[in-house]
């Protein structure tokens, strides 16, 4: 059976000790001078600026080293903090939906960011669907789009990068198991982990670059 193609970004399911992913999250700040949009399921980076809201939290900007794994630097925005989970709500928005953070805009996130977290995310079939032999590689990310009509993230998981460079920002640690989700199938659903981190000690790829689930 074809998988469906959902690109969702990424949902938290677990963590590396095998407990079930349980809710917890910290709010954190997109200020009003990020110029990316930013949905349920994207990932996060401390931005390392002040408040704009004047809160005292501290503040992310979307993940940038989706791409090429430069995400191994240490400029504000390359190494992971997170998964956005939700958002507080504005009440000046009336109730409308989607919720999701529109671009140059300051707006309160929720975000899981346990360095043990484990998720879930599409791989995007580039270059042919993932294999089953590509489990334990790491790889790279799509860049991040929000639906504006989902308030999701689509970002994918970059099926032709898979390789053992300590670089990307992802480690592929298994196939979802679930009665719709084919593996080594185009657009199949793969758990995952971050290989770096900005709370794991030194926040480098070291850290977090191994397969323990």
């Amino acid at each position: 059976m074809a998988n469906v193609s959902r690109a969702r970004g990424s949902y938290p399911v677990s963590n590396t000790s095998g407990a079930p992913y349980n809710g917890k999250v910290n709010a954190y700040r997109i200020n009003a001078n990020a110029t990316s949009a930013v949905g349920v399921g994207s990932i996060v980076a401390l931005s390392g600026a002040a408040d704009d809201g004047l809160e005292g939290l501290p503040t992310v900007i979307l993940f940038a080293g989706e791409l090429d794994g430069s995400g191994a630097g240490t400029a504000a925005g390359s190494v992971p903090v997170g998964i956005v989970v939700g958002f507080k709500i504005d009440p000046t928005s009336k109730g409308d939906l989607p919720v999701y953070r529109a671009a140059s805009t300051s707006r309160i996130v929720y975000v899981a960011d346990d360095p043990a977290v484990m998720f879930v995310i599409q791989e995007d079939a580039n270059g042919g669907a993932l294999a089953a032999a590509s489990v334990g590689l790491n790889a790279a990310l799509t860049a991040d789009t929000v639906s504006t009509t989902t308030g999701r993230s689509n970002q994918e998981l970059d099926t032709n990068t898979a390789g053992a460079s300590g670089s990307l920002p992802i480690k592929i640690i298994a196939f979802l198991r679930a009665v719709d989700n084919e593996v080594s199938s185009s657009y199949a659903k793969i758990v995952c982990k971050f290989t770096k981190h900005a709370y794991a000690t030194g926040g480098t790829a070291s850290s977090l670059n191994q397969v323990g689930i």
